[in-house]
């Protein structure tokens, strides 16, 4: 269990190395307590586990908690103030079966087969589809499991009607606006990825995209929505919505090696 007076702590010398969005986001994020975090973990079955990769741990709120709940944790993370942040709150709260890494998850620095399991939330649709799960794949051993969200159309109609989250230093009109354009060029006429901007896919694009890499026993849920028991009803969402102008909003993805 994380001392909370070390967790506040560790925050606060957190925000020192951030400014602008990267400040903001990081507020929002830590405003939450951890246990909403554990128990989405608990929900997808990622603990106990010997071998664990936070691909793109962004502000490592699920790095701590992944930590806690299983042996070991490696993180990767491509922004460098993140990865300082990470490296802050892991030396603070002396989380010693931590190890952070710079990097891009479309190209990571480990060997074949070496995860059981890779949690990736709210990180892939900023990257090369393709080539990211390709990697996610090749890292993940035999019988492993992947987790990981997507953005659908839904979200980034959401964020041009609503500008959610609009402030001085993060415009989500225009963003959204231009993932959708990128996404049109990146999936119908196989324009090359954009570094710096997003991609939105539909579910049909996931599971040709799930198929092409290989992996199998696929499920894909609305955010919050996968449990362990695939059968059993769940919500744990961390947004009001599952579709928006009818359209899907976020997913949720579990699939297997």
């Amino acid at each position: 269990m994380v001392d909370k007076t070390k967790l506040d702590f560790a925050i606060k010398k957190a925000e020192s190395v951030l400014e602008g969005f990267e400040l903001e986001f990081f507020k929002r994020i830590w405003n939450s307590d951890l246990d909403k975090y554990k128990k989405r973990l608990q929900a997808i079955g990622f603990q106990n586990q010997a071998r664990v990769l936070d691909a793109g741990f962004g502000n490592a709120q699920w790095t701590l908690c992944l930590a806690e709940m299983n042996k070991h944790v490696e993180g990767i993370e491509y922004t460098e103030s993140r990865v300082k942040v990470g490296q802050i709150l892991k030396q603070e709260l002396a989380m010693h079966n931590i190890n952070l890494a710079q990097g891009s998850i479309d190209s990571m620095p480990y060997e074949d087969n070496s995860f059981d399991a890779i949690f990736c939330y709210g990180v892939i649709f900023l990257t090369d589809y393709r080539k990211s799960l390709s990697e996610l794949y090749r890292v993940l051993k035999k019988g492993g499991k992947l987790y990981f969200t997507a953005n659908s159309l839904g979200w980034y109609i959401m964020c041009i009607i609503e500008e959610h989250n609009k402030s001085a230093n993060y415009d989500p009109r225009q963003m959204a606006i231009e993932t959708i354009e990128h996404s049109f060029n990146y999936f119908t006429k196989s324009r090359p990825f954009e570094t710096g901007k997003q991609l939105f896919v539909t579910k049909a694009i996931l599971e040709t995209l799930l198929e092409d890499v290989k992996f199998k026993n696929w499920h894909i849920k609305p955010e919050g929505h996968i449990n362990i028991d695939f059968s059993e009803p769940f919500n744990q969402s961390f947004y009001k919505h599952q579709k928006y102008q009818g359209q899907d909003f976020i997913f949720d993805v579990m699939c297997y090696k």
